[in-house]
């Protein structure tokens, strides 16, 4: 997100957030004031509506606090600036500016608050929680499912469990995201749980449990698009296996595409694997030793791209069902 803050060189000092922010139109009509002295001009019609949080905000006379819950401002000080009024809110002048980049339209505030990093992960479904936004929920959401790297998605899934925020389909996404690279650790603070069961142990089982529901993946295939565009491969399996258009025969470059996806099940039970570069390049290596094959590479590519997708919907079909012990 493009808009940088001025922080306070002390507790005791203040600062204005930049743009938007900032009153730059002078048409805000409320402010908001972070905990370490950040003060926010906003517009109480775009927050109110984002949140029931901010409901009591609309209509709010000049000389009188509203009524916000205790959690999330402290309501009981009166303060005028510039004409506004004054809510002194609970949260931190990072916290803020995540929570109206997500409220405010691109248009007024360019760029998206960032979810590249678990600090920033966890501010944002505190948010979610706490202000009940579902853009923030599901910004979230589609951070943690998305193909761009994900750093430590145990520490996220940890800290929604840990924490209790009640953010069970957030929890869930952070769970399946650790099946990229399955390594829990007890070193991470968050999964250093002092009661209950800790979270660590629940994210093994929930791994073995994925690994288990994707084990035959690979040989009940009943669900498959044909693979065999080279019906005359010298390296073709000599039985038929039965894919979704009936039984067939299976070129060279298949299983040995197979066989690299079914090692890599065994640890890392995670959809994105059977689409991996050197997977498919490695088989498709194996096209060249046969002389049938190889004038047809084209369509043997399409026939691995068309097969892989298909492969990875059903992986993830397969581990969306498996839940997650609370």
């Amino acid at each position: 997100m493009s808009t940088v803050l001025t922080e306070p060189s002390n507790p005791t000092s203040t600062s204005v957030a930049a743009t938007p922010f900032d009153n730059y139109d002078l048409d805000s009509d409320i402010i908001l004031l972070s905990k370490d002295a950040v003060y926010f001009y906003v517009h109480m019609l775009l927050i109110s509506k984002a949140s029931d949080a901010f409901k009591g905000l609309i209509n709010l006379p000049q000389t009188k606090s509203p009524a916000l819950d205790a959690d999330i401002a402290d309501s009981h000080k009166d303060e005028i600036k510039d004409g506004l009024h004054v809510i002194r809110m609970q949260d931190t002048s990072a916290e803020l500016n995540m929570l109206l980049g997500f409220i405010y339209p691109s248009t007024l505030c360019p760029g998206s608050p960032s979810l590249d990093t678990v600090e920033e992960m966890k501010r944002a479904i505190t948010i979610a929680a706490k202000y009940d936004i579902d853009v923030v929920r599901h910004a979230v959401i589609r951070r943690l499912r998305g193909e761009g790297p994900i750093p430590q998605p145990e520490r996220v899934f940890a800290f929604v469990s840990r924490h209790g925020v009640g953010e069970k389909e957030i929890m869930m996404a952070a769970a399946q995201r650790t099946l990229e690279h399955p390594n829990p650790t007890s070193e991470f603070p968050e999964l250093q749980d002092t009661s209950g069961l800790p979270a660590v142990v629940r994210l093994m089982r929930y791994q073995q449990e994925c690994r288990d529901a994707v084990r035959n993946v690979v040989t009940d295939l009943a669900w498959a698009p044909p693979v065999n565009p080279c019906r005359f491969c010298s390296r073709r399996t000599n039985t038929d296996i039965v894919f979704r258009n009936g039984p067939d025969n299976a070129p060279g470059y298949w299983q040995d595409y197979m066989n690299r996806v079914i090692a890599q099940l065994h640890v890392r039970p995670w959809h994105g694997i059977v689409r991996e570069p050197h997977i498919v390049s490695m088989a498709l290596l194996k096209v060249t030793p046969c002389n049938t094959c190889l004038p047809q590479t084209p369509i043997i590519i399409a026939a691995l791209d068309q097969y892989s997708k298909a492969l990875a919907g059903e992986i993830r079909r397969r581990v969306d069902s498996v839940d997650i012990c609370l």
